[in-house]
C-alpha cells in the first residue's frame, strides 16, 4: 500500500487489504501480505526497528502472525500485534463507525 521507499524504521503489516487499511488509521506505512502464508513468511527487513502486525483472529491468522512476530523479535525488532475479539480490525472498526 506504501512504496518501499516510504518504509524507513517502522512498518505495519496485515493479511488482507481491509485489515491493512484499518491499521493505516493509526499506523503508516502499512503493507497487505494478501494471506496468512505470506504474512508468516515475511522476511525480516534490514533497518526496520518496529513492526506492527494487524493479526486476524482465526487459526491461520494467529499462526501466521505469531510466527512472523517471533522471527522478527528474535532479530531484535520491536513487535506489536493487534488482539481483538472480532475476526479482524476492519470488523471492529465497522462496529464502532
Amino acid at each position: 500500500m506504501w512504496p518501499d521507499e516510504s518504509v524507513t524504521t517502522g512498518l505495519g503489516i496485515a493479511e488482507g487489504i481491509e485489515t491493512a487499511l484499518s491499521l493505516a488509521w493509526a499506523y503508516a506505512p502499512v503493507w497487505a501480505c494478501i494471506d496468512a502464508g505470506n504474512l508468516k513468511a515475511l522476511p525480516v527487513l534490514p533497518g526496520i526497528e518496529s513492526l506492527v502486525i494487524g493479526a486476524d483472529n482465526d487459526p491461520a491468522g494467529i499462526d501466521g502472525a505469531h510466527a512472523c512476530a517471533q522471527r522478527w523479535a528474535a532479530d531484535g525488532v520491536e513487535v506489536h500485534m493487534t488482539k481483538q475479539t472480532e475476526n479482524d480490525l476492519n470488523d471492529v472498526l465497522k462496529e464502532v463507525a
